[in-house]
């Protein structure tokens, strides 16, 4: 028998003063990992006695549902969107909005929802009802904004199914997943964009302050945001074209002030140049870099700031008297930290979220231990434990030389809405 929670009891009394919807700044779209945890976490929370643990429930599909009247006809009244999480073994699904506005319409703890299927089935259309009255109020009534019933973060639920106890929590703040490679470059038929500019890009693209870094050209920041944000954090062959010649422009650009030097099997970049040019565009930072130094990252992410992280992997003598050779380097992001208490051992980690540049697929974004920036290829785990971190010649363990900059805009853009 299935079991209904409509979490949004206002839609069908428009005068109820109880707050469930969550009201954002922007248009943008929130991203799939944070609507599927929200569901994950309203799951757990309403029908919590189904369920043997919280590491029982888990996402089979995603998708975002096609409703007449998603899109307000007063430009100052918002848009919004409506996606359905399926939870795998038949445990239900979850059914909120996107958009200008999050909000749970509808939680069932047993079945499937088919967006694909005709709504002849009896749930089915119960849902559609309750979907329909749920835009029409949303939309009728901007002004009374509602607030979500449960405190909820993707990160938090990821950490919590693993066995922590989440002390702190600075949720990580980049959602694009880009790669240095195809669809994102080929300029002039080079294969690789360089990992300088990749990182580089992104933050230019979480910020989106800078005007015209291009002469003659105005980049849509916004466009690269929400269209990646859409494709789970990337840009695809089918994105628009505008959007597509925006990131390799821009990744051009920054390699063409950062020294690049092109290559079949990578291309390097100085650092210390794309600072510099990040700097001249009106980016806070330090192009000498300074050493590592963790809590100088938080303090950075408290003010909503990005770490801008550059390292080295080498091999050692295997006489152990020689010095380092360094091998390669790579730069990359943190965007997010956590302290965390194992639940088994009540011992606290510091952890660090890093965008490693590398894509989505196989990006290996995630949280590492605040002091290792060493990617495990043969776990491929996002949140490796002490066992499972290799620290000595593996071919992606950036242990050396480890340097870094906060990079912010002196001016941070603040999205206006006019009314007209």
């Amino acid at each position: 028998m299935y079991r209904f929670f409509v979490v949004l009891l206002g839609v069908f009394l428009s005068c109820s003063r109880k707050e469930v919807l969550e009201q954002r700044q922007s248009s943008v779209f929130e991203t799939q990992e944070y609507l599927e945890g929200k569901a994950l976490s309203l799951r757990s929370s309403l029908f919590a006695s189904g369920l043997r643990a919280k590491e029982d429930l888990r996402v089979s599909d995603f998708s975002y549902l096609s409703m007449p009247r998603l899109r307000s006809e007063d430009s100052n009244r918002g848009n919004l969107g409506v996606c359905v999480v399926n939870f795998a073994e038949d445990k239900g699904f979850a059914i909120l909005t996107t958009g200008d506005k999050i909000a749970p319409i509808a939680i069932v703890d047993k079945g499937y929802f088919d967006v694909q299927k005709q709504s002849d089935h009896q749930v089915d259309t119960i849902i559609y009802q309750i979907l329909s009255f749920a835009i029409e109020d949303l939309i009728s009534f901007p002004d009374n904004p509602l607030q979500s019933p449960i405190e909820y973060t993707y990160d938090r639920h990821v950490l919590d199914s693993l066995g922590f106890d989440v002390v702190d929590l600075i949720e990580h703040k980049v959602h694009t997943r880009w790669n240095q490679s195809t669809p994102y470059f080929s300029k002039n038929n080079h294969k690789y964009a360089g990992c300088v500019a990749v990182a580089l890009s992104q933050i230019f693209t979480f910020y989106g302050t800078i005007e015209n870094p291009i002469a003659g050209r105005k980049i849509d920041w916004d466009g690269l945001s929400e269209e990646s944000i859409r494709n789970n954090g990337e840009l695809t062959r089918t994105s628009p074209k505008n959007l597509l010649s925006d990131v390799e422009e821009v990744l051009w650009w920054i390699g063409q002030n950062s020294d690049a030097s092109y290559g079949e099997r990578g291309t390097g970049m100085s650092s210390k140049k794309a600072l510099e040019l990040a700097q001249r565009n009106g980016f806070i930072c330090n192009p000498r870099m300074q050493e590592y130094n963790l809590q100088e990252v938080v303090n950075a992410l408290r003010k909503g700031n990005l770490t801008y992280m550059e390292g080295f992997r080498g091999e050692k003598d295997p006489s152990g008297q020689g010095e380092i050779t360094i091998t390669s380097g790579h730069a990359w992001l943190l965007d997010g930290y956590a302290k965390v208490k194992e639940r088994t051992k009540e011992e606290e980690y510091e952890l660090v979220h890093v965008n490693w540049g590398w894509g989505n697929s196989r990006s290996l974004n995630g949280y590492y231990y605040a002091n290792s920036f060493c990617v495990n290829t043969d776990v491929g785990s996002l949140f490796p434990t002490t066992e499972e971190l290799r620290t000595d010649n593996d071919i992606r363990n950036y242990e050396y030389f480890i340097k870094m900059s906060q990079v912010y805009p002196k001016r941070k853009r603040v999205k206006l809405v006019v009314k007209k």
